[in-house]
C-alpha cells in the first residue's frame, strides 16, 4: 500500500487507469483487524483521493464510511477524514 500511495503521489496519472484494480484491494485490507495494515490503507486512500479525485469518486461513499467506521478508535483516521473533507 505504501508503494501505492508513492506512485499516486508522484505519478497520479500513471496509476488512476488501475484503480478499478487496487482499490477494492485496499478497502479490504482497511477492514482488517490489524492496525499497521488499516493505517497504511487509510494512508493510501487519503492520497489516492487527493491526488486522483475524478478517478476515485466511484469509491468515496465506501471510503467515508470505512473513514467513519475507524475514526473514533484512530486519531490517524481522523486527520485523514478531515483532509477528505476539505
Amino acid at each position: 500500500m505504501q508503494l501505492v500511495a508513492a506512485v499516486a503521489r508522484n505519478s497520479p496519472a500513471q496509476i488512476a487507469p488501475v484503480l478499478n484494480h487496487i482499490v477494492p484491494g485496499i478497502l479490504q485490507a482497511a477492514e482488517k483487524s490489524d492496525d499497521e495494515l488499516r493505517e497504511g490503507a487509510l494512508q493510501a486512500l487519503e492520497t489516492l483521493v487527493l491526488r486522483c479525485p475524478t478517478d476515485i469518486d466511484i469509491y468515496l461513499p465506501t471510503i467515508v464510511e470505512i473513514g467513519n467506521k475507524f475514526i473514533k478508535y484512530d486519531p490517524v483516521c481522523l486527520t485523514i477524514c478531515i483532509n477528505l473533507y476539505f
